[in-house]
């Protein structure tokens, strides 16, 4: 099926036919299929801010494009099934957009070293973050082709909409926040998620509304250190991270570099 840009609504869908009944990666019937975000819109503007784009930095940080509303997928899911995800997707801006200013700094002197979560419910938010993950493996927009779940496609999918236990605890969830910068526009940036390995454990790693997002999909439990940095029941933590010093910074200007020398 064939994409292209439509610049008018600033994004990339593709040539489906609007009313066409499709199958519904959700509930496997034919329906009508919606215009259904991966990462919920809130998140994208967060980084908007006042801005009327935001720059997009490709799966493989190949190249930059921009983005006027996000990215979504209209070959996924139907109304019912993206309505599965909206009481996470709503607590999730409650807590982490819309309450961030609640969370208590954490110093260490005049460094800081990061935030503490006011009391929270850990299973939403744990099943919006997986939520997200599962929404991106099935997508077939380039910006999430660095995720491909295989064989745990059909496992979380089971954890999301019928909130099956993760009995192995292979799903944990660890929160970094960029500290403010000295210039909104590498803000405003959007990072595609990628694969990567930490002493080779497996996680996803996500960019959201500032936030950095790592979703270890590894039955074999993360080193000791990053254990103490995992979301839990009854204790959250937000680590802070110097965008300027970052990895992701380093690849931001990189592709800039590439990108206005063409």
């Amino acid at each position: 099926m064939a994409t292209f840009w439509d610049l008018k609504k600033g994004g990339v869908f593709t040539n489906m036919h609007k009313g066409e009944h499709v199958t519904c990666k959700g509930c496997g019937y034919d329906k009508k299929l919606i215009d259904a975000h991966i990462i919920p819109k809130f998140f994208y503007m967060e980084l908007r801010a006042d801005g009327n784009h935001l720059n997009v930095l490709h799966a493989g940080n190949e190249r930059i494009g921009r983005s006027f509303k996000g990215d979504y997928d209209n070959s996924i899911l139907c109304k019912d099934c993206d309505g599965v995800f909206e009481k996470y997707d709503d607590y999730a801006k409650k807590i982490l957009i819309n309450g961030f200013n609640l969370f208590r700094p954490i110093w260490r002197g005049s460094e800081l070293l990061g935030w503490e979560l006011p009391p929270y419910d850990f299973s939403k938010i744990k099943l919006f973050f997986l939520s997200v993950l599962w929404r991106a493996s099935i997508s077939t927009r380039p910006f999430f082709k660095g995720v491909d779940l295989g064989m745990l496609e059909s496992d979380l999918k089971e954890i999301v909409f019928n909130r099956a236990v993760d009995i192995h605890n292979r799903y944990t969830i660890m929160l970094c926040k960029f500290l403010p910068s000295k210039s909104g526009t590498l803000e405003k940036t959007i990072i595609a998620p990628e694969k990567v390995r930490v002493r080779e454990i497996v996680y996803y790693k996500f960019y959201m509304g500032g936030y950095i997002v790592w979703v270890k999909i590894d039955k074999r439990m993360a080193v000791r250190v990053l254990q103490k940095c995992e979301l839990r029941r009854l204790k959250g933590v937000v680590l802070a991270t110097d965008f300027y010093s970052s990895v992701e910074y380093g690849d931001l200007e990189k592709a800039m570099i590439d990108f206005y020398a063409e």
